[in-house]
């Protein structure tokens, strides 16, 4: 197993309290233990949408969620501590 860190954001879009969409993002980091970097990426967008999720569940306006990757690259686990 491999580690790899990784900076996402998740674009969406919302809608305010007069009605009116617009388009916001959030910035995530996450460390994730992965056989290869494809993998890596596939697993750190998954734990990004979990977290996304988690913080904004009560929200259920928001339509049109994607995750972006940033800055991918391999590391070790005690790197970011």
């Amino acid at each position: 197993m491999k580690t790899y860190y990784a900076e996402c954001y998740v674009k969406f879009e919302d809608v305010n309290d007069f009605g009116v969409p617009f388009e916001d993002q959030e910035f995530y980091t996450v460390i994730v233990d992965a056989k290869n970097r494809k993998e890596g990426e596939i697993k750190a967008k998954l734990q990004i949408l979990l977290e996304f999720n988690a913080e904004f569940n009560e929200d259920l306006l928001l339509t049109n969620v994607k995750v972006f990757i940033d800055d991918f690259y391999q590391t070790t686990k005690d790197a970011r501590i």
